[in-house]
């Protein structure tokens, strides 16, 4: 008996044994993000302390788990 290979059963072999890698990268300042997320609004940094309390209190509130970055606070010239 002369065993002959399917082409279609090797195929759906060697995708499924080669890696598939799909990696993309796309850096914007903080200045674009600004403008893509709240146009016409002119944002200021504003750098908070956070405590460790108050870094707990954002935890619970907001389920995030790693810790917050008090240099990463803006505000609007409104206020908000």
């Amino acid at each position: 008996m002369i065993w002959k290979p399917n082409p279609l059963l090797m195929l759906c072999s060697a995708i499924m044994i080669a890696p598939i890698i799909a990696h993309a990268k796309i850096y914007i300042s903080a200045e674009q993000v600004q403008k893509i997320l709240f146009p016409n609004t002119s944002l200021t940094n504003n750098p908070i302390l956070i405590t460790g309390d108050l870094q707990e209190k954002m935890c619970a509130v907001s389920s995030i788990r790693h810790p917050f970055q008090g240099e990463r606070i803006w505000k609007a010239a409104d206020g908000s």
